[in-house]
This record gives C-alpha cells, sequence and structure tokens, in this order.
C-alpha cells in the first residue's frame, strides 16, 4: 500500500481598483496598458518596480516567436 500526503500552500493574488493584492493586503498599484501589458509602481510613490510587456519579435504575421519581456527595474542588472 502506498500512501501520499501532499501539502499545497498558496497566496491569493488578485487586482482590485488599480492595485495588486497578495492575501489582502496591497502590495503594488497597477495600470493596465493594453490587454496585455502593465507597469507596477510602488505604493508610496509613482516609482516602477516591474514592466510587463509583449513583444512580436518584428515578426507581426509569425507567432510562434513571440515572447513576453518581464522587467524589474529596482534590480541594477540588464
Amino acid at each position: 500500500m502506498i500512501a501520499a500526503v501532499t501539502l499545497v500552500s498558496a497566496q491569493e493574488v488578485e487586482y482590485k481598483d488599480g492595485k495588486i493584492l497578495v492575501d489582502g493586503k496591497a502590495v503594488w498599484k497597477c495600470d493596465k496598458i493594453n490587454a496585455i501589458e502593465y507597469s507596477f509602481y510602488t505604493l508610496e510613490g509613482d516609482d516602477e518596480v516591474l514592466s510587463l510587456r509583449f513583444s512580436n519579435n518584428g515578426t507581426p504575421q509569425y507567432h510562434d516567436d513571440d515572447y513576453m519581456i518581464l522587467n524589474f527595474l529596482t534590480e541594477k542588472t540588464r
């Protein structure tokens, strides 16, 4: 007989009134640029901390090379 126990723990993330909430607590402000592109800002100011953008890789009719760009703007990396 094989017995397995799986414990799953996850955070509840939701978008409400222009804010991103994690487990009911606001963590970022959010601006929707279009259907799939977003900018995320600190709650205290207008410092952009995260950017989510779409790229068609210069080939609008060919979709197999499309990708999303996720930039963590507070990190000092390129």
